[in-house]
């Protein structure tokens, strides 16, 4: 074989081997594993137990398990054994009744704020209701707060110029859902939330991707973007404190499979809620690059963990209040390889949690325990 010829070989097959196959970024030193020890949910059975379209899970102050299922229209209590205790509202606009919720989170006493789409529901520890308001813009509950505040987001249509938009607002409200601290502001083109005439719909790439907060009031946020790393921290009173970034990471781009997989998920995702004749009008086009980062949470004793989304697994990387890295967590998953990019992760000092917000088959939510690896 001529130098020529064997040159001409490896050209081809470098270009052969980038546009048709996938290399996996080489994995950080994995310090530690998260174990699933046990699930909630099952596929058949107890009406209580079959978990529908869980937004947000969390355990409670006195360690139980709590899933916003928004497809019920109710939080479910569940015991750390799977044992289903109470449900908390039901769909409608009364006392205690929630339209489409959307968040919620317990103060360390165990009194509970719930939102949806038009309000805030206030419950005692004993998750009797108390009081709703109905604030205008509405408000989204996310964590809270030791100080009895609450860190959230509100949304509002503004004009600029003609144009329509979304504008987002992260901070911190008082119970009187009056805004004391805007720590962040994004905005999305109303537009972009328009199906196009060809019914293809793009995954965004254009809002704030992951939003978390500490119970001590700090706030964290990070862009859905694939071009860079980076998170922003803010005090409670709003002040900067912390900006970390990653000047090493490079995009990664998403398998075939990976594509075809996330596209066939959310399709389907339509069809059961929209049915089979309207979701037909519409696809779902994925973005062909991974996340930098895919989701975020802040732990019991204040590590911000953050989700690397550029690997196929789900690896951790986990931060100080410094921006110091700590070390690096993976899931260890005993079933089928997925993507855990649409995995939601959460954890305190009674453990992990964790679900799939686009599952396949019988959504379950994961108890999870952090173990030496």
């Amino acid at each position: 074989m001529t130098l020529a010829t064997a040159i001409l070989l490896l050209v081809l097959s470098v270009v052969f081997v980038s546009c048709n196959d996938y290399t996996e970024p080489v994995l950080p030193v994995i310090d530690y594993r998260l174990m699933i020890v046990d699930s909630i949910g099952v596929e058949d059975g107890d009406s209580n137990c079959i978990i529908g379209l869980p937004v947000k899970v969390s355990f409670t102050p006195d360690g139980n398990v709590a899933v916003l299922d928004r497809m019920k229209h109710g939080i479910y209590i569940y015991s750390i054994q799977g044992e289903f205790i109470t449900k908390i509202g039901r769909e409608g606009e009364g006392p205690g009744e929630f339209i489409r919720p959307s968040g919620f989170s317990f103060y360390p006493d165990g009194e509970l704020l719930v939102s949806d789409l038009n309000s805030i529901t206030f419950f005692d520890s004993s998750l009797t209701y108390i009081d709703r308001i109905s604030p205008d813009p509405g408000v989204g509950v996310i964590t809270a707060l030791n100080d009895r505040s609450f860190f959230g987001s509100s949304r509002q249509l503004e004009t600029d110029e003609d144009e329509l938009s979304f504008v987002y607002s992260y901070g911190r409200w008082n119970g009187e859902i009056e805004q004391l601290v805007e720590f962040y502001t994004t905005s999305v083109s109303a537009s972009t939330i328009v199906p196009p005439e060809d019914g293809k719909i793009h995954e965004s790439d254009s809002r704030i991707y992951s939003c978390v907060s500490a119970a001590t009031g700090r706030g964290f946020f990070a862009e859905s973007s694939r071009e860079e790393f980076s998170i922003v921290g803010f005090e409670s009173d709003g002040t900067q404190f912390l900006h970390i970034q990653d000047n090493d990471f490079q995009r990664v781009r998403k398998s075939k499979a990976e594509i075809q997989f996330e596209a066939d998920k959310m399709n389907s995702i339509w069809s059961t809620v929209f049915g089979s004749t309207t979701s037909s009008n519409f696809e779902y086009v994925p973005n062909p690059y991974k996340p930098a980062i895919s989701g975020m949470f802040v732990d019991h004793e204040e590590r911000l963990w953050v989700q690397l989304g550029y690997y196929s697994r789900m690896v951790f990387r986990v931060y100080d209040m410094n921006g110091i890295i700590l070390f690096h967590a993976m899931l260890d998953f005993p079933g089928e390889e997925i993507n855990f990019n649409s995995w939601k992760v959460t954890g305190d000092g009674y453990g992990f949690l964790g679900f799939d917000r686009r599952p396949v088959d019988a959504v379950r939510v994961y108890i999870m325990e952090l173990q030496e690896n």
